[in-house]
């Protein structure tokens, strides 16, 4: 990539590594790669185990982007996947997040791709705090 050329050439070096150095700065790259700002991105709530960059307003991805989240449902404590379509079609935003900090449960990526296909959203999966069950395919 350029970046990594240009590091190459700047310290004189056959190789480079260009990576953010933590999930929070890749998500913020992912966001200003897909939206412009005040597009529509929609995030699991803190509560329900979500993540702050995924649309909170303490966080770049609350101010610089609309805010739509999904959550739970009321019994299961799972991802409310009905409730999340329906305001999906309604809210319509460019990005979809799957992923958090907290959610003790496997996402069901399948359901979420489908309904991001069907508003016409990315699908964004940050597996930043399960990347280590994804990779052992436990999750």
């Amino acid at each position: 990539t350029l970046a990594i050329e240009r590091l190459k050439a700047l310290f004189g070096s056959e190789h480079a590594n260009v990576q953010p150095y933590s999930g929070s700065p890749a998500n913020q790259a992912v966001c200003r790669a897909l939206l412009c700002p005040g597009d529509k991105m929609m995030g699991l709530t803190l509560p329900g185990g979500g993540h702050l960059t995924h649309g909170w307003v303490v966080n770049f991805s609350g101010t610089d982007y609309q805010r739509v989240p999904y959550g739970l449902h009321e019994k299961t404590q799972q991802i409310d996947h009905d409730r999340l379509r329906e305001t999906a079609k309604r809210e319509r935003p460019k990005l979809i997040w799957v992923g958090g900090t907290a959610y003790p449960r496997i996402f069901d990526y399948e359901a979420m791709a489908e309904i991001a296909s069907e508003v016409n959203s990315y699908l964004v999966a940050d597996i930043a705090h399960i990347s280590g069950l994804v990779v052992a395919g436990v999750h």
